[in-house]
């Protein structure tokens, strides 16, 4: 053995130091959780109110990755219309939307990095004979 020294993190869990602060503040956002909780009850079908959170994220979390789309043009691939300015920067938004929509957000960002690498090495301009859907498909 080599006599090199390695990182050694400290145990988990943490210990928590239950101060009278930190016992508010988690009573508060348990509250507002339960709140929460009883409002999505009554909504007829509360996938209709988390859809466009999904969009956004993943609107925002492709434009971190050099992706040019916007939720309009988004909203309007999906409703069918033509998006003329970026139209494969809006696939990859929607394949990112389908990835989390099945709840793997650490699968929708490899999906997401691993096709972006594909249209690079591929011909250096960012087109691809093979669809994004399809490989979506495949990595998932």
């Amino acid at each position: 053995a080599g006599g090199g020294r390695a990182f050694v993190p400290p145990p988990l869990p943490p210990k928590i130091e239950w101060t009278p602060d930190l016992i508010a503040a988690a009573t508060e956002a348990s509250h507002a959780i339960g709140l929460l909780c009883g409002h999505g009850a009554g909504l007829p079908n509360p996938h209709l109110l988390l859809r466009s959170f999904t969009r956004r994220e993943a609107v925002l979390s492709s434009r971190i990755e050099g992706t040019q789309a916007t939720i309009s043009e988004l909203l309007a691939d999906e409703a069918g219309a033509p998006v003329e300015r970026a139209p494969d920067d809006v696939k990859e938004v929607r394949n990112y939307v389908l990835a989390l929509e099945r709840g793997d957000t650490e699968k929708a960002s490899a999906v997401y990095a691993s096709f972006r690498e594909r249209l690079d090495f591929r011909d250096g301009t960012g087109h691809a004979q093979l669809q994004q859907e399809q490989f979506l498909r495949q990595s998932l």
